[in-house]
């Protein structure tokens, strides 16, 4: 999956989440998640490959969602900021989890910390190919973000800090023995 030019940073599938509605394949993928790329997502937008029905809540941390089927396996997902005066909303860096539906089989298409502003007027095409460089047949795009800038990183514990202390005050002592 690309979106404009900027490919997906990891892939999971395929799946069959049983999935039809964007509220359970967020369901599926946050009680997945150590095959999703962690928790914490929340979907915001979905549509059909026949340019059909949408679907979602499509505000996320100030962020309007909306996305098309353009045919092809062509999306187009439009941002809007929902807050035009200061301070805005966009840029913003998210995480973006793309899945995809042919039939029963689903793929998922991580984005770390993809940054969405308002170049090209908020707009973005996300285009899909298989290997083999064919256009597959799809039923829809499930479009899934989590905010990029609170990725949990684990804080040193308080053994590790310890041991870093006890380590310098052994590396000043025996310098200071050798400049005696």
């Amino acid at each position: 999956m690309v979106i404009n030019s900027i490919s997906a940073t990891n892939c999971f599938g395929t799946f069959d989440s049983g999935s039809s509605s964007l509220a359970t394949m967020q369901t599926y993928v946050n009680n997945n998640s150590s095959n999703f790329f962690g928790g914490g997502w929340t979907g915001v937008v979905k549509d059909d490959a026949g340019g059909g029905s949408t679907e979602g809540n499509n505000i996320f941390n100030g962020i309007q969602f909306a996305l098309s089927a353009l045919g092809n396996n062509t999306f187009t997902l439009n941002l809007t900021d929902t807050n035009p005066s200061a301070p805005l909303n966009l840029p913003a860096t998210f995480d973006l989890l793309g899945v995809l539906n042919g039939g029963n089989v689903d793929a998922a298409y991580f984005f770390d910390d993809i940054l969405l502003d308002t170049s090209n007027n908020g707009s973005y095409t996300i285009s899909f190919k298989n290997n083999g460089g064919q256009i597959p047949g799809l039923s829809h795009l499930d479009i899934l973000v989590r905010d990029g800038r609170n990725t949990n990183v684990p804080e040193p514990g308080p053994l590790s800090l310890l041991a870093i202390g006890i380590m310098g005050f052994m590396w000043v002592r025996r310098r200071n023995q050798l400049n005696a």
